[in-house]
């Protein structure tokens, strides 16, 4: 829905951009903001396709699919850092005990120097972050 994807640009959108789409009156208004939104961040405006959207919501429907636990994949830790930085360039993944649990997943991306742990205390797939995301944090804009 219109309103489900102006909640997920949370990732990419200032707080006033945000503020102005959501506080649109109409639906029709609504929607002429985010259009606005995606038409400032296409790299090739003179085609159909606007590939900077394509991929974002790419990437939230990939967290969707992978990182949803008890919250939905796109508000989820690694489902933020996904949409945030990407697919890692490395995933290592080690379990403790026998249950055999992916308890633990260090993701790499080697172009920026980032790396990020996230711990599985539960087994249950409800992972949190144990490396905080640094602040410099390289945006899709």
């Amino acid at each position: 829905s219109l309103d489900q994807a102006v909640d997920q640009l949370a990732y990419i959108a200032k707080p006033r951009e945000l503020k102005s789409i959501k506080s649109a009156e109409t639906r029709e208004e609504r929607l002429a903001k985010f259009s606005a939104f995606w038409e400032k961040r296409d790299p090739t405006p003179r085609t159909p396709r606007n590939e900077r959207m394509e991929e974002y919501y790419y990437r939230i429907d990939y967290a969707e699919q992978n990182f949803a636990s008890a919250d939905p994949g796109w508000l989820s830790v690694r489902g933020q850092t996904f949409i945030k930085f990407g697919e890692p360039d490395r995933i290592e993944r080690s379990s403790l005990g026998s249950s055999g649990r992916n308890l633990f997943e260090e993701w790499t991306y080697e172009a920026t120097g980032k790396r990020f742990l996230f711990f599985d205390a539960e087994g249950n797939g409800n992972f949190k972050i144990q490396k905080p995301i640094l602040s410099t944090q390289k945006r899709i804009r």
